[in-house]
């Protein structure tokens, strides 16, 4: 699973990189930090707003949705038929794809309590 998360904030607004990580890695690593956060609190909006406009996102049918409004809407519905979803993020390395693009890899797994089941 890709995401494509909102870019490297201001310098000023940065946190200081851990040892050994740089300033984009930390910066990929916040950002993925955010998403699932809003994912866990069943918040669409912040969410939404954790991505870049031209984000795309594919479900498991393959019907494909682009931008971030559009993903915001999908997932209000999602989160109102999946109340108490959780999301676990296990990251598994960044790479720089571009200059100002990094990609970080690794397994998410959604739980859903309710209908006690595990994606």
């Amino acid at each position: 699973l890709v995401y494509g998360l909102s870019g490297r904030p201001a310098p000023e607004a940065q946190p200081p990189a851990a040892p050994g990580v740089s300033p984009d890695e930390a910066a990929v690593h916040q950002a993925m930090e955010a998403f699932v956060n809003a994912f866990n609190a069943n918040d669409a909006q912040q969410l939404a707003a954790a991505v870049t406009p031209t984000f795309e996102f594919v479900d498991d049918d393959s019907q494909r949705v682009e931008g971030a409004k559009a993903f915001g809407d999908l997932m209000t519905k999602y989160f109102e038929g999946n109340k108490g979803v959780k999301l676990q993020f296990t990251p598994d390395g960044v790479r720089s794809a571009a200059p100002g693009v990094a990609l970080e890899g690794g397994e998410s797994v959604i739980t859903n309590p309710v209908k006690e089941t595990v994606s």
